[in-house]
């Protein structure tokens, strides 16, 4: 699970000394990267979190939380919670005719907008999921667009995965237009 939070965002998250992000990844039981170094100077930071959906929504909830309570103590006012996911998926994320996004909104009572197939360049081909809504419904919209991310995400493994035979030695994920490095994590843990 990749998130995008505001860099004003990020000291809190990470908490006095590590402190907040610690107590986020005990109770939650998820690996959570905030990738401060990236991109100095941009307003907004991503955020990684590794382990089983389950435990990666908690650490997002968690986050979504401390963000809520940054945000009461600043005046920033509403939330919102923004999932990175690679290009290839989102058509999956919206369904046809927008129906797979509306049944996750209605189900969720959330806004979920995408971010334009515009705003990609050949360095950075993921797309901006953007929810909004209580908290509680905003984690229960990434839980299941993670699912849905994954259960794309392992589909497309699945047909690239014949192709591997061409091509000896090459890992399946090469063979996708990731953006990434080799032995860059996948998108999704």
């Amino acid at each position: 699970l990749r998130l995008l939070v505001q860099s004003d965002m990020v000291g809190a998250i990470i908490g006095r000394q590590g402190s907040t992000i610690r107590l986020i990844t005990q109770q939650s039981r998820a690996r959570v990267d905030v990738h401060r170094k990236d991109n100095v100077g941009s307003l907004e930071k991503a955020i990684t979190i590794y382990g089983n959906p389950e435990n990666c929504t908690n650490a997002c909830k968690r986050i979504l939380e401390v963000m809520q309570q940054e945000a009461n103590n600043t005046n920033k006012g509403e939330i919102c919670l923004k999932i990175l996911a690679h290009n290839n998926l989102i058509g999956r994320i919206i369904g046809k005719g927008g129906n797979t996004i509306k049944r996750i909104m209605q189900e969720t009572d959330t806004k979920i907008t995408v971010s334009s197939i515009n705003d990609i360049n050949s360095f950075n081909l993921e797309r901006i999921i953007t929810v909004k809504g209580t908290i509680e419904n905003m984690a229960k919209a990434e839980s299941q667009i993670s699912a849905k991310l994954r259960q794309s995400y392992e589909n497309d493994l699945q047909v690239l995965a014949p192709q591997s035979i061409m091509f000896p030695g090459l890992h399946p994920m090469a063979m996708m237009s990731t953006g990434r490095y080799c032995g860059a994590p996948p998108p999704f843990p």
